[in-house]
């Protein structure tokens, strides 16, 4: 299972099964305030105050005086922990008194999940309503986009808010590397941090402690939940290979996933931007042939599943990053971002395989991002492929993790053309998989100082910056089921539309 907040289209996080004893918690907004003047949020609409119970990083700050260097834990704070347009913002008005209290102090908003990003005047944009062309967020193209162009669905909703409150001192922490050089439009009037709220709320269990691998059985593990297109490519190619661990629930026609030219020609229809399946195309991938191969065995064989069970594979219609697994034993309870760390339902899928293929939640986008996915692979000392926006390897290495440089090619990190990483990551894949499962065993070995190296800097990085004993107790008690729900009321089109100069601060 994978996926932080596995948000649905309708913004309701998706739990995970086997968890029905779990007390539901459920929690009337996605957006949460701290240390506002008494008094202050009052009337703020769908915003709940936060409290350590709500927000771990609050008790981090509290009971731990743990923080890192870009965070003020004395400072007002809003912590937004969904995807998408932070709706409650778009119509919060504090009065003259706030406002000064902000501007003085600083406001800090926390943003838990993968900016929304879209292109602006995005020519394929809206394919499914509003900015973005890929679902709920959007893909870059393989040819050069200014920067400028670059925007974020939250971080609209925050200029608008600062606009009409007349703000000047915030600052938005994410987990988007690279976020002020890659969306320089709105450095001029907020501050962006790359400072993973997510990440700094994990914690390490000493469960994860396992001892060394003693033999393969396949080359690689991919788990995935959420669909995308280069989830859909590389499970297809794995399945070619015939020599993985797969978690995969989508029946995918090839025409859905590559970018195609309407009937009359002159123009390319809906589908992965940086994808195009044209002959003589630039972005037709070198791997097509074992693609469609790959595809058709794969297409037979979905829904291959592990912990989450489906009785049918789900359709997929349109290429987009909404659609989720359906025909499952999965009954909204039990996060997976709780449970895999604590349960362990995907250890057997690591235990027996060489390399993990990590599809992480995006791809084809100019800020790099990682989350529990690769992290996963940290925990069960596995060495890892990472499919992800550009940089972010070398993301992880700021964070003072090792990779794999000295056994393959990893020059794909800084391949900003989609396509191109990937065609390099596919050689590798192709590469690994030449090699017998002996071969792979020693490689391996070979490995075991970075693997070690990375489970320890994982429990230096994570909220109590060491490895946490869980006890029995807590595998039930400390998981609790939470639904989080987008605010009512307008989105920033609609006022965007009755206001204007809106967007002049």
């Amino acid at each position: 299972m994978e996926e932080k907040n596995s948000t649905n289209t309708a913004g309701t996080v998706e739990l995970a099964a086997g968890a029905k004893e779990l007390d539901l918690e459920v929690i009337h907004s996605s957006l949460a305030h701290y240390n506002f003047p008494e008094g202050s949020m009052e009337h703020a609409r769908n915003v709940m105050r936060a409290t350590i119970h709500d927000i771990p990083r609050i008790r981090t700050w509290e009971e731990y005086r743990i923080h890192s260097k870009y965070e003020d834990p004395e400072a007002p704070s809003l912590f937004y922990q969904a995807n998408g347009e932070i709706k409650q913002l778009i119509t919060l008005e504090h009065d003259a008194d706030t406002v000064a209290f902000l501007n003085e102090r600083g406001l800090h908003i926390y943003l838990y999940e993968p900016l929304c990003l879209y292109i602006e005047n995005d020519p394929i944009k809206g394919v499914w309503g509003g900015h973005h062309n890929f679902g709920f967020y959007s893909e870059w193209p393989n040819h050069s986009v200014q920067p400028s162009r670059a925007r974020a669905t939250e971080l609209d909703a925050i200029a608008y808010y600062m606009g009409q409150n007349g703000l000047n001192n915030v600052y938005v922490h994410t987990g988007d590397y690279r976020c002020a050089e890659q969306l320089p439009y709105y450095s001029g009037f907020m501050t962006l941090y790359c400072d993973d709220p997510f990440l700094n709320e994990l914690m390490m269990y000493d469960n994860a402690v396992r001892p060394i691998k003693r033999k393969f059985e396949k080359h690689f593990v991919c788990t995935n939940w959420r669909f995308t297109s280069v989830r859909a490519i590389m499970c297809a190619l794995l399945a070619e290979i015939d020599s993985a661990n797969l978690i995969w629930f989508f029946e995918t026609p090839l025409e859905r996933l590559g970018m195609r030219k309407s009937p009359l020609g002159e123009h390319l229809q809906e589908g992965t931007p940086w994808l195009c399946f044209q002959n003589g195309h630039p972005d037709k991938p070198k791997f097509y042939d074992q693609l469609v191969k790959g595809l058709d065995i794969l297409n037979q064989q979905v829904p291959l599943t592990c912990d989450v069970k489906a009785s049918a594979p789900t359709q997929i219609e349109e290429c987009a990053g909404h659609w989720y697994p359906e025909a499952t034993t999965f009954d909204g309870m039990g996060n997976p971002v709780v449970m895999n760390p604590t349960m362990l339902p995907l250890e057997g899928l690591y235990r027996n395989a060489f390399v993990d293929i990590v599809n992480e939640s995006r791809y084809g986008q100019p800020t790099g991002n990682i989350s529990e996915k690769v992290l996963q692979s940290i925990q069960f000392k596995t060495p890892f492929l990472l499919l992800a926006p550009p940089h972010s390897l070398r993301y992880m290495k700021e964070l003072g993790y090792k990779t794999f440089d000295r056994w393959w090619d990893e020059s794909y990190d800084e391949t900003d053309n989609h396509l191109e990483r990937l065609e390099k990551i596919v050689d590798i894949v192709n590469w690994i998989a030449t090699l017998s499962l002996e071969q792979c065993h020693d490689m391996y070995v070979d490995m075991l100082p970075i693997l070690k190296h990375n489970f320890e800097q994982m429990a230096r990085n994570s909220r109590l910056q060491r490895i946490t004993h869980l006890h029995k107790d807590d595998l039930l008690s400390s998981t609790k089921a939470v639904e989080w729900a987008q605010g009512d009321g307008p989105g920033l089109a609609d006022m965007i539309e009755h206001s204007k100069n809106n967007r002049e601060f």
